[in-house]
């Protein structure tokens, strides 16, 4: 877990004005491993068929009458000789405790379809920032490792996009689309990126991480290989987060990322 600044022990000023509110520097944060905040013990693992982290976009079978996620997925797991799918959707992926059907299945088709996308452009680790306390926890995208280069979520994107990935996306209902709102297959992508961290924040560090009489923030490390989730204990401050630090912290910040 994150570095955490605990505000029950320290005492407020008596003059602090309504919008008063401390700025603890990076150094006065205790670290917490995850299982001491209330999440798991790191590493953390998260469930994608191992078949479906080497396979294609353009392996799966033509198929008229189902759409491009049912025949990626179908492609993924095999048919038996009657033509049935060996394994379904559903049992692919173990239930996540206290969530509802609706988000288990999201988490589900998200894990099923942007991992193995990720890794068929040749992305071996995630690194995601997580900060947050009093009323909400955060976590977000911020690069990817790949054999011979690191992109950031934009350059990501643009890949992914690249590979035809929103139309798998749109039918596995992972895209927030409205008429009033119209947005870029890169910026779509970039989204789902999004909620690709948060998913493994929550599984790292527990569901509604954040909420509480403190501050925290961290980063942790995916590797998409090996399906892990693991908390960095030497994390340091990524720049544009929620929380405020002193502004020599903050330029200290910047020159890290």
């Amino acid at each position: 877990m994150p570095f955490i600044y605990d505000f029950e022990n320290i005492e407020w000023p008596e003059d602090r004005g309504d919008d008063y509110w401390p700025e603890p520097a990076p150094e006065e944060y205790q670290y917490l491993k995850p299982e001491e905040f209330g999440g798991a013990a790191s590493p953390v693992r998260f469930e994608v068929p191992q078949q479906l982290l080497s396979i294609s976009i353009d392996q799966r079978p033509a198929a008229p009458k189902r759409g491009l996620f049912s025949r990626f997925f179908r492609a993924i797991v095999g048919t038996t000789k009657a033509g049935r799918t060996m394994i379904s959707i559903s049992d692919a992926m173990s239930s996540v405790s206290g969530r509802s059907a609706r988000q288990q299945e999201r988490q589900k088709n998200l894990f099923f379809v942007v991992i193995p996308a990720i890794r068929r452009i040749g992305g071996l680790e995630v690194t995601c920032a997580y900060d947050g306390g009093n009323d909400e926890g955060f976590a977000w995208f911020h690069s990817l490792r790949t054999a011979d280069s690191v992109l950031d979520k934009a350059q990501l994107a643009s890949r992914l996009a690249a590979s035809g990935l929103v139309p798998v996306l749109r039918e596995a209902k992972l895209l927030y689309e409205s008429s009033g709102n119209a947005r870029t297959d890169v910026q779509h992508i970039e989204e789902v990126l999004e909620s690709l961290a948060e998913e493994w924040g929550s599984l790292l560090l527990g569901s509604g991480f954040g909420a509480g009489p403190y501050q925290m923030y961290g980063s942790f490390i995916a590797d998409l290989g090996a399906c892990t989730i693991t908390d960095d204990p030497q994390a340091t401050p990524v720049a544009g987060g929620n929380i405020r630090f002193p502004a020599h912290s903050e330029d200290d910040s910047r020159e890290q990322n």
